[in-house]
């Protein structure tokens, strides 16, 4: 019987020491490279959230995004409010894209002020000369079965998460390099 709980002890303690982060020397490259700078989005669109249209950009510190929400009138000129939001990520290993392009896999803390949780996206990170593409959505359609982590009924909308790696770049919303 002690046997067998030194094994079991011995079996948590080595899963408890190997990390999902697989940061590979690329990554690390990457991210020096990332620090400091500030990316922009090129649109000002639809928000689901308290006004009508948004900008943001965000800026990579060495283990968080800082991001910037402005929210406009519906021609996008008169600034009514913005706020800030710090969310954590990390960077993994490269995958292949499905148009074939070397992506990074990114970890970004998503956090949801009402009902108070947050939770992990696994998104993908590409740079290409002054633009920088996340990964695309993977919306309540595209979810494999048994993914689907959160669907919440608030009063104005559903929230929906699909824990999954995104595998397409979104190159219809990118973001430009300001610093």
């Amino acid at each position: 019987m002690t046997r067998q709980l030194i094994i079991l002890v011995f079996s948590f303690a080595i899963v408890g020491c190997s990390g999902t982060s697989k940061e590979t020397k690329e990554s690390k490259e990457l991210i020096e490279s990332l620090i400091g700078t500030m990316w922009e989005s090129t649109d000002c669109k639809e928000d689901y959230d308290r006004y009508a249209y948004t900008k943001h950009s965000f800026t990579f510190d060495k283990s968080e995004l800082v991001f910037n929400y402005q929210y406009y009138t519906t021609d996008c000129v008169e600034l009514l409010d913005e706020r800030i939001e710090r969310r954590s990520f990390s960077l993994g290993e490269e995958l292949i894209t499905s148009s074939g392009i070397v992506a990074t896999k990114i970890l970004i803390n998503k956090i949801v002020v009402q009902p108070d949780w947050d939770f992990d996206v696994q998104d993908l990170l590409y740079t290409n000369n002054d633009l920088l593409y996340f990964g695309e959505y993977v919306n309540e359609e595209g979810c494999e079965w048994g993914n689907q982590r959160v669907d919440i009924q608030g009063p104005y909308r559903t929230i929906f998460y699909c824990d999954q790696q995104a595998v397409k770049l979104d190159f219809e919303n990118y973001y430009t390099k300001k610093i």
